[in-house]
């Protein structure tokens, strides 16, 4: 394969992350990156253009639509800045996420929107879908808290190098599936000189080895050869597996999820770039409103900083009731900003009641802490916090509000106990791989923080021999089914 073709080769998909052609992108992009690290515009502007090519080989023409996008906001951020009158600047803040928010309307409700209204009017109105550009929820986020932050003061100079604002929104490590980072840290570091210690670029890969292992070891085998099956077909499986495979999902999603984002972090520490942590081992919360601080912590941020705090604030007078209509209004959200689906909708709105019920409960729940022991609270709590996530992964990952019911009639009404021992039978790479995971998420932070500070200050000979080891080892699971990144789709 010559040189050219190697690179266009292929312009509708390129596996992300953990694709051996991936990797040898990334190579050929740090060799140049390295040679341009200590002058900043030619640095950023390799940056730029490596993170536009990602996007475009997985994306096609998107990469333009994403380009042409960037433009609404730059122009808004200086106008709103240059202008004196307030009533000027909240137009202004106002047409931004008018078309922020259409354009999102357009390419991810507006076909479903249409397909409802013909459900339940009986009409048949013909309307196009549109394929949305990847990671278009991300972007969009992080472009609209950009404009909000200037209209609140919070970024004092909008940026004025419009390819400076660009690389903001498609980074290639948080172009498809964030964090959710906010503009101004990140515009901060893209201007400064790039230090790299020892220490971070060890700890970047670190983090590449953690994520590579979390996404192809654990995360794709149980959702290839599991998970995802039940999900998609419950009518063919038991009550006992549909019911291992909704206690599964939850692991299965954070190794995917966490997987993508650890090595996003660690490839943007090895170009000097820190980005914001998403996940804080998220099943060891004793509630769901600690959940939401340990789990894809960038959007409960962007949601409590946007929505809940302001709408709080103006229903101050409300009392403890305006806490809780703040947050179901948040969660419905939530709900919808991850798909054009009624099972999403219900999904946020289950999370907006869970952590309502906790706000109004909150004394009644130290009270029963108190009379029953911290140990004994805290393993409750997680359990019932666990078995409650799980429900709602029932609606989070079905296809229809029909296939969650299904699953719950056959659990409910083909549950068979005695079939435990035949499921472990058939799926012994399964459960021991769920047993890791679980072991491997409840093992003490101070474990997981040792392990990291031994890497780090290994000798780079052993360092190169950790590398290849777990590279191959994670080679021998890539047989066992891979799957794309789940949240590619939202």
């Amino acid at each position: 394969m010559d040189f050219w073709k190697f690179f266009t080769y292929s312009t509708e998909y390129l596996p992300t992350f953990t694709s051996g052609v991936f990797a040898i992108f990334f190579v050929f992009f740090y060799i140049i990156w390295a040679n341009t690290q200590h002058h900043i515009t030619l640095r950023n502007a390799v940056l730029l253009i490596f993170s536009l090519y990602i996007y475009y080989k997985l994306a096609n023409e998107h990469v333009l639509f994403l380009i042409g996008y960037a433009l609404i906001d730059y122009f808004i951020g200086l106008q709103i800045h240059k202008e004196k009158k307030e009533t000027a600047k909240k137009l202004l803040l106002y047409t931004s996420i008018l078309c922020n928010l259409s354009i999102l309307f357009v390419f991810k409700y507006f076909h479903f929107t249409v397909q409802t209204w013909n459900l339940w009017t009986g009409q048949d109105i013909w309307v196009p879908q549109w394929t949305a550009p990847l990671g278009i929820s991300f972007w969009i986020f992080r472009s609209l808290s950009y404009v909000f932050d200037i209209y609140y003061e919070t970024i004092e100079t909008p940026e004025r190098n419009y390819f400076y604002y660009l690389l903001y929104l498609s980074y290639f490590p948080m172009i498809l599936a964030g964090p959710i980072t906010r503009a101004e840290p990140f515009l901060e570091q893209i201007k400064k000189s790039t230090i790299l210690s020892d220490k971070t670029i060890s700890l970047g890969y670190w983090l590449i080895l953690c994520g590579l292992s979390k996404k192809v070891i654990l995360s794709d085998p149980l959702g290839s050869n599991f998970v995802l099956r039940i999900f998609e077909n419950p009518g063919f499986y038991t009550g006992i597996e549909s019911l291992l495979a909704a206690l599964t999902y939850g692991f299965f999603l954070f190794y995917d999820f966490s997987g993508y984002t650890d090595m996003a972090l660690g490839m943007s520490f090895l170009v000097g770039i820190q980005l914001p942590q998403n996940f804080n081992e998220p099943f060891k919360s004793q509630s769901i409103t600690e959940f939401w601080r340990r789990w894809h912590i960038t959007l409960f941020q962007w949601f409590s900083d946007y929505v809940y705090t302001p709408l709080n604030f103006h229903l101050r007078n409300w009392g403890k009731a305006a806490a809780i209509f703040s947050m179901m209004v948040t969660f419905l959200l939530s709900g919808i900003w991850h798909g054009a689906n009624f099972t999403y909708i219900i999904w946020g709105i289950l999370h907006g009641i869970a952590i309502s019920y906790e706000i109004a409960t909150q004394k009644l729940r130290i009270a029963l802490k108190n009379l029953w022991g911290n140990s004994f609270h805290t393993v409750f709590s997680i359990l019932c916090t666990y078995l409650f996530l799980t429900f709602t992964f029932f609606f989070f990952n079905a296809p229809s509000i029909e296939n969650s019911l299904y699953m719950f009639d056959r659990i409910l009404n083909e549950f068979h106990l005695e079939l435990l021992p035949k499921w472990y039978q058939e799926y012994q790479l399964v459960a021991h791989i769920l047993v890791a995971g679980i072991t491997i998420h409840f093992l003490p932070t101070s474990w997981k923080n040792y392990f990291e500070n031994q890497f780090i200050v290994l000798h780079w000979t052993l360092k190169i021999m950790v590398i290849v080891l777990v590279v191959i080892f994670v080679y021998q699971f890539k047989s066992l089914g891979s799957i794309p990144f789940v949240y590619l789709q939202f």
